[in-house]
């Protein structure tokens, strides 16, 4: 006898549904070459649908629950990457970060154990429930790969539109970057017909020519502190143009001197900041979690080594960093061949006795008073960076005497803000601010998505990766605003005209600028969207934001601006940089692409 009903489990169907609306409300502002349109979602709980029907054939029954499994791992896991760094679980991503699998469970958070245990009870608690559809199996089959057929087409279509972006009005230039890895041979002769002078400048910049342009000041060499603040940012200071008031000691300090109300980390993770600032390099598509060294192997990237060129302007350099931890990124090895003279990390003698929070490693305290210790003794003029990581997932609070409430977030930024201003008053008493410059930014911006009044507020276009960056100290006035936009490659180049005695003012920062270095119009900034796509966002103040992948073709005749065509022949030939270095790199053994 044919049945004339189909039995379909609810529980793959709604486990499904539930977590993949949740993974798109995350997602939502976020604009990356992966976001599930409703074509899309409606495509795959139809797919969900089909293997949920009820089968004859255990065998067959058996595979298709395997298969919804597993799709229902992949957004799982998908939703606690993005929860974790923001990032997307495909498969490049993967690949490149399966051997770093162990740093994963630093980011694992209470939020990640309740979806994993609703994903889990959802199933166990809805196994046996159906629905049944007054159709016949054949019917049923007939009818879902119709409107799966549809679907798709729908999907397609949505999926390959260039159009314009909600935010911002910015073009989508990386729909040729799922197949490419770098750009094409037609894009890099362009570049070289028709933009052969700005080529040549930026070749220059990457060589490290331009320094000796700036004048020499023997006399009036500052002692540099800076603090490498992790997650620091600029949407939690109000002072500096954020939407939330989160940061009011940080705020008064920032208010003693410059504050920069339009940086951003060129990248989205410490090394990315490292890097930028340090080698003066737009961090790109390099390895994932792999180590600095091969990621930025200094030896490749000298040019603009700031830590080389202050040794040799005669600086003290020492580096203090928790190391995050020692094996993680193998930053100690890096920052031993950027060249620091004497480096403290989570193993050094001075840390011995300090009790360990995040990562196993000291407190951002423990950091500043061992600091304060050596200060006294050590040989000037002196360049000494301070990276800290208190403000990092897992939020483990050091002090119960910032605490707020129960949310663990606002917490760690209350004690970054009253640690971070006790440390600047304790060098106020130390007299530092007679000879020295006090420089505070982030590495990145923190690793949550972004809340609801940043997104309406114009989302990722208007808030991706931006952070709080200060100067305070010797010649800078008290509420100076810096108003163009501004990174942290930009930080590495007006560190080269501080260490040579430079005053840090108004003039000085354009004269520094990256955009000022290359000769082009307009100040510019560029930070890194998606690694796995060579999706990057560039703005400026004159024009729109712009989503633009390095990778395929680049159409320049769809840049709307003249600036912006100039900003992305910076960006692909710091790639093509990066590429050939770190190419070179691998034939010598010491570097991995």
């Amino acid at each position: 006898m044919v049945k004339k009903t189909t039995s379909i489990f609810l529980w793959s169907i709604v486990t499904f549904a539930l977590l993949h609306f949740y993974k798109v409300y995350l997602l939502d502002g976020y604009h990356s070459q992966l976001y599930f349109n409703l074509a899309t979602d409606c495509l795959l709980i139809v797919f969900i649908c089909i293997l949920s029907v009820e089968r004859a054939s255990r065998l067959l029954q058996w595979i298709q629950s395997i298969i919804a499994i597993l799709i229902i791992s992949y957004d799982l896991l998908d939703t606690f990457v993005y929860l974790a760094i923001q990032n997307r679980l495909t498969f490049n991503n993967f690949i490149g970060n399966i051997e770093y699998i162990n740093v994963f469970f630093y980011f694992f958070t209470l939020k990640m154990v309740i979806i994993l245990l609703a994903v889990i009870s959802i199933p166990i608690i809805l196994r046996h429930r159906k629905i049944t559809l007054p159709f016949a199996p054949s019917a049923t089959n007939i009818l879902s790969f119709e409107i799966l057929f549809v679907l798709v087409i729908a999907s397609y279509m949505t999926n390959s539109n260039s159009s314009i972006y909600s935010s911002g009005g910015a073009l989508d230039l990386s729909t040729n970057s799922f197949t490419a890895s770098s750009v094409t041979p037609d894009t890099l002769n362009l570049l070289n017909s028709d933009f052969s002078a700005l080529v040549s400048r930026i070749q220059a910049y990457f060589d490290g020519k331009n320094w000796s342009n700036i004048p020499k000041n023997e006399a009036e060499k500052p002692n540099i502190i800076i603090v490498l603040s992790e997650s620091l940012s600029m949407v939690d200071s109000k002072y500096a143009g954020g939407l939330f008031d989160r940061l009011p000691m940080i705020d008064k300090l920032q208010q003693e001197g410059l504050v920069f109300k339009h940086t951003v980390s060129n990248g989205k993770i410490t090394p990315h900041g490292l890097a930028a600032f340090i080698l003066g390099i737009q961090t790109t598509k390099t390895g994932g979690y792999s180590g600095m060294v091969e990621q930025f192997t200094p030896a490749k990237f000298s040019g603009n080594n700031i830590v080389s060129y202050a040794k040799n302007a005669g600086y003290n350099t020492i580096m203090i960093s928790p190391g995050q931890p020692i094996s993680f990124y193998q930053m100690i090895d890096w920052f031993k061949q950027v060249g620091f003279d004497t480096i403290y990390n989570i193993d050094s003698e001075i840390f011995s006795m300090a009790p360990r929070f995040t990562w196993n490693a000291p407190s951002d305290q423990a950091m500043f008073d061992a600091a304060l210790k050596m200060l006294p003794h050590l040989k000037k003029p002196y360049f000494l960076v301070i990276e800290t990581v208190s403000l990092h997932q897992p939020y483990i609070l050091p002090d119960v005497k910032y605490r707020l409430g129960d949310n663990d977030l606002l917490n760690l930024i209350n004690y970054v803000d009253g640690t971070t201003h006790g440390f600047y008053e304790a060098l106020k008493k130390q007299n530092f601010y007679n000879d020295g410059i006090f420089l505070i930014f982030g590495d990145h911006r923190r690793f949550e998505p972004l809340e609801q009044a940043e997104i309406d507020d114009g989302g990722y276009a208007v808030w991706h990766e931006r952070i709080v960056c200060s100067i305070v100290g010797k010649g800078i006035a008290p509420l100076s605003v810096y108003n163009a936009p501004f990174s942290l490659v930009d930080m590495n180049t007006l560190l080269h005209y501080i260490v040579n005695g430079q005053p840090v003012n108004e003039d000085t920062i354009l004269q520094a600028s990256l955009s000022s270095q290359l000769k082009m119009d307009s100040p510019f900034n560029i930070s890194l969207v998606d690694d796995d796509h060579g999706t990057y966002l560039i703005r400026s103040e004159k024009t729109a934001p712009l989503y633009i992948s390095i990778f395929g073709k680049i159409p320049f005749d769809k840049i709307p601006s003249t600036s912006y065509s100039d900003a992305v022949t910076y960006l692909i030939e710091n790639n093509q940089q990066m590429m050939t270095k770190i190419s070179h790199a691998n034939s010598t053994g010491t570097a991995s692409w």
